[in-house]
């Protein structure tokens, strides 16, 4: 039964439920992001499996499941993504432009001042498990951040407006991959599907689109 990245790279980190498994459909639950993951070819069998669970979250690459769902819930927030996979075995050569730290109290601040696609208490949770990092330039300019999101994707990255232009994104997501690397993990990310930026600069990475949306 096919796996996602997502739920292959949350079982191997050992914080994967399984709730349900079948040939067609397999459903598992986050501790850390919180997060339903489904992945089926069966949004009848899916749907009934997750019917009286109560959601927080819900990734899934079934979107008649998605659609049912949200429906039911009366969810107005859906983000349709691309999953993105860095194929690649060895790291990402991206210079000596920045130094790369984990943010501290400023760097936190930061990031909640300009980055609004999660709450402030999810990226307490990222900043906690030491997953929320600042690039400072050779001035000691805060000039973008980047982390690991809950579930494991590589997300949050943003350059600040008066630093663009000077390829600081492609050095700040090829540390993230190239840290990935050196943990034996999976280096994916999750990109909006309107975000032709991003996925252009995945794909200048390495990075694949992998096949349907999540």
């Amino acid at each position: 039964m096919k796996e996602t990245v997502w739920i292959k790279e949350i079982l191997k980190r050992g914080t994967g439920n399984m709730l349900y498994r079948s040939e067609s459909t397999c459903i598992v639950y986050d501790t850390v992001s919180r997060v339903h993951m489904a992945s089926s070819s069966d949004a009848d069998e899916a749907y009934d499996k997750l019917n009286g669970i109560e959601l927080i979250s819900l990734c899934t690459d079934n979107m008649v499941l998605r659609n049912r769902i949200a429906a039911k819930l009366g969810l107005r927030r859906i983000m349709d993504c691309y999953d993105m996979l860095y194929i690649g075995d060895t790291p990402i050569a991206s210079g000596n432009k920045l130094s790369i730290r984990n943010a501290d109290e400023l760097g936190l601040n930061l990031v909640k001042a300009n980055y609004h696609d999660i709450d402030e208490a999810e990226l307490d949770m990222v900043n906690a498990r030491k997953e929320l990092y600042i690039g400072y330039d050779a001035a000691n300019n805060a000039v973008g951040f980047i982390g690991k999101q809950l579930e494991g994707s590589i997300g949050m990255l943003k350059v600040l407006d008066e630093y663009r232009g000077n390829g600081y994104g492609s050095v700040l997501e090829a540390f993230m991959i190239n840290r990935a690397l050196s943990l034996g993990e999976t280096a994916y990310g999750q990109v909006i599907c309107t975000n032709g930026v991003s996925l252009s600069l995945q794909q200048k990475l390495g990075l694949k689109q992998l096949e349907g949306k999540a």
